[in-house]
């Protein structure tokens, strides 16, 4: 009802509470309740007597209305919005395991516990970034499942890019810009023998946080510290939900082919002497490619060739 509400104040200039009552088939006092409930979430609505409400200035907020009001009509999204919770992906996972269809984004405005790869900790205060998982139900092979990761890494860094932020992947999947960590991304799935069952992949933007606790200072980076303005959270959501669709819709109708082309001219590293840490110990050589699967070919001095599943990726300038 809030979000109908926005939007007959944002397609007129000035509507009254009796017209709003009887285009939505609610009383005058409800349409009056749930103004007063998007003026707390920081909506500026203007009230004149004898003319109605008038819609001044959105709120920084990454509720379902907001976000589908830049999201427009068609998407196959399906937006859950939390104030606070531990984990989106957490979430998610429980409404993935009940059958919830594929399609659908919880997104949340505060994490308690939300993850980053290798079990580390995502800083993710409130009003600051965008902290989001999404479920698919794709057609693949459970070991072809990391493939979402990147799709999901060249859908990032293609928003961020069409915003005019400097930024790009460091295999497997972090966006990063100025050498710090701008995205994070993590993808976790339930899988037979022969299909994925489903997935669900979470990422964590950093938007407009002016500091990190000191133990990130080094490693992590926001858009307001690149840019020095305050971004719009709920149209950069649209924004890459959109650009998710398009990979997503890509990934199915022609396969993976496209996004690793994506993936490659977005990536850092490629052509260059990296190291890479791996569960098995460090190696080094020279970054020759991914393959088709999405897995780093690594070039050692003697001419060998690994097939990197995955790790952590140091360039080396």
């Amino acid at each position: 009802m809030r979000a109908k509400i926005l939007r007959l104040l944002r397609q007129n200039d000035t509507v009254s509470g009796e017209e709003m009552s009887r285009l939505l088939g609610v009383s005058r006092a409800a349409v009056a309740k749930h103004i007063q409930a998007l003026r707390r979430e920081g909506y500026r609505i203007e009230a004149a007597p004898h003319r109605g409400y008038s819609f001044l200035e959105a709120a920084d907020t990454l509720s379902a209305g907001e976000i589908s009001h830049f999201l427009g009509e068609g998407s196959m999204w399906r937006l859950k919005y939390l104030p606070l919770t531990d984990s989106t992906s957490n979430v998610l996972r429980a409404l993935a395991e009940a059958g919830e269809a594929e399609g659908l984004a919880v997104i949340a405005d505060e994490q308690t516990d939300g993850r980053g790869r290798l079990g580390r900790k995502w800083h993710s205060p409130a009003g600051s970034g965008l902290w989001l998982s999404f479920l698919l139900r794709p057609a693949l092979l459970p070991q072809e499942a990391h493939k979402a990761t990147l799709l999901a890494a060249a859908a990032m860094t293609e928003t961020l890019q069409e915003q005019g932020i400097s930024c790009y992947i460091k295999w497997p999947n972090d966006v990063m810009s100025q050498g710090k960590k701008l995205c994070g991304i993590l993808c976790e799935m339930r899988c037979s023998i022969e299909k994925v069952d489903w997935i669900i992949v979470g990422l964590g933007l950093n938007i407009n946080n002016q500091a990190f606790p000191p133990e990130l200072s080094e490693t992590a980076i926001s858009l307001k510290q690149i840019s020095g303005q305050s971004e719009n959270r709920a149209l950069l959501a649209a924004a890459l939900l959109h650009k998710l669709e398009q990979n997503y819709l890509l990934l199915r109708q022609e396969g993976f082919s496209p996004i690793r082309e994506k993936w490659r001219r977005l990536a850092a590293g490629l052509g260059k002497t990296v190291e890479v840490r791996t569960a098995r110990g460090c190696m080094s050589g020279l970054a020759l490619d991914i393959d088709d699967d999405g897995f780093l070919l690594l070039q050692a001095e003697d001419g060998s060739v690994s097939r990197i599943t995955s790790g952590d990726l140091l360039i080396h300038q």
